[in-house]
């Protein structure tokens, strides 16, 4: 199903993804799944709180929980309180358009973690890109990755 969704919104502008949604891919999920009304509707309400202004979604902040470093509860209830405190989360806002790294203390967010950021720009509205994980993380690799999304989500 992710494919399907993926082949049928690719091109398109993201402030026209609801309707295409609504009037072009919710006919043919129809025709796929039995029930298809809870799948549409997830994806529907996923691109539509996405495209909200001044929106802003995280993913994976449990994943923290996978490395060793993090085992300690009080400090993983620490970070992870932190991403729903909207003063903690504008310190992750990206200052220019380059991609940046800032390792432990350099952040302003916490010394625990390394946050790799980036300022992106879609429809003439900015926004920020950023992924937050452990100070041994593949710091290549994550800059790809980030630079990937970027160029992806700019077009």
């Amino acid at each position: 199903m992710v494919d399907l969704i993926n082949k049928l919104l690719i091109g398109t502008p993201l402030n026209e993804v609801s309707a295409k949604l609504e009037f072009e891919i919710k006919p043919i999920i129809g025709n796929y799944v039995k029930s298809h009304e809870a799948l549409y509707q997830a994806f529907y309400n996923a691109f539509n709180e996405f495209s909200y202004k001044n929106h802003m979604h995280m993913a994976g902040r449990t994943k923290l929980l996978d490395y060793q470093e993090f085992d300690n509860v009080p400090k993983i209830k620490d970070i992870l309180n932190k991403f729903d405190d909207d003063n903690m989360v504008k310190k992750i806002q990206a200052d220019d358009n380059n991609i940046n790294v800032y390792i432990g203390h350099e952040n302003n967010f916490d010394d625990d973690v390394s946050v790799i950021k980036t300022k992106c720009v879609v429809n003439g509205e900015e926004g920020t890109i950023a992924i937050v994980g452990p100070k041994r993380m593949d710091y290549e690799k994550v800059v790809s990755l980030l630079d990937f999304i970027k160029r992806n989500i700019e077009r």
